[in-house]
């Protein structure tokens, strides 16, 4: 979720804000925000947002020991087991808020079962920013059928997969970048739950929210393609 192009700094850390026995990070790049929520052993609560590429950098470099983090002014200080690192921070307050988004229809399914429908679907997804609509991968829930479709106007994957349960009709497009990304997260049994706002998809998953845009506009009738 860190920002590697936008022209404000401070989307280019990860904001990290401390409560009395949690520490809850968070990114965005003002099309994707996500945010988790971790228990920690916290000394003294604040807030801190700490340049991510260099923050990714140190965590990989980290022995499997407890990481104590220190922030004074904007400048922190890392320390894990014998390893120590000091860098500069920037300004918390000019972090976005997280979107609290109120969500209008919910569904809940196995995330091994989103993983590989995506996973079918994701490779035929159009890299032409020009027709944004096939940039994204249709998601719909009719009939208790889940489905899943994707195309570049050349090549066009269509996966289906029978759902159990009373669940609500959804359809919506959503980046084909971001579905990738969501069918590389580790699994772990919990499902996944995909909401939609007005104008937006909340993910929720293993304790992580994912807040990104949809894509606006009609998706091509596919279904007039498929041979009967």
């Amino acid at each position: 979720g860190v920002s590697t192009r936008s022209t404000i700094p401070v989307l280019s850390g990860v904001f990290m804000e401390s409560t009395t026995d949690s520490i809850t990070f968070q990114t965005t790049d003002l099309e994707l925000s996500i945010q988790y929520t971790a228990a920690a052993l916290v000394e003294e609560p604040g807030r801190a947002v700490l340049p991510g590429k260099l923050l990714f950098d140190i965590v990989k470099s980290l022995p499997d020991a407890a990481v104590h983090i220190a922030v004074e002014d904007e400048a922190a200080t890392i320390t894990c087991d014998s390893s120590s690192f000091s860098i500069r921070g920037l300004n918390p307050i000019d972090f976005p808020a997280f979107s609290v988004v109120e969500t209008e229809r919910q569904i809940s399914l196995p995330f091994e079962t989103f993983s590989s429908m995506a996973k079918r679907v994701c490779n035929v997804v159009s890299r032409d920013k020009s027709r944004a609509i096939l940039t994204g991968v249709l998601i719909s829930l009719e009939g208790g059928t889940m489905r899943m479709v994707a195309t570049d106007s050349y090549r066009l994957a269509v996966t289906e997969q029978p759902q159990a349960g009373d669940l609500e009709d959804f359809s919506a497009v959503i980046a084909g970048q971001f579905v990738s990304e969501l069918a590389s997260l580790p699994k772990t049994g919990d499902d996944i739950k995909l909401g939609l706002a007005e104008n937006q998809i909340v993910v929720s998953y293993h304790g992580t929210v994912f807040v990104n845009r949809l894509i606006e506009g009609k998706y091509p009738n596919y279904k007039q393609l498929l041979p009967s």
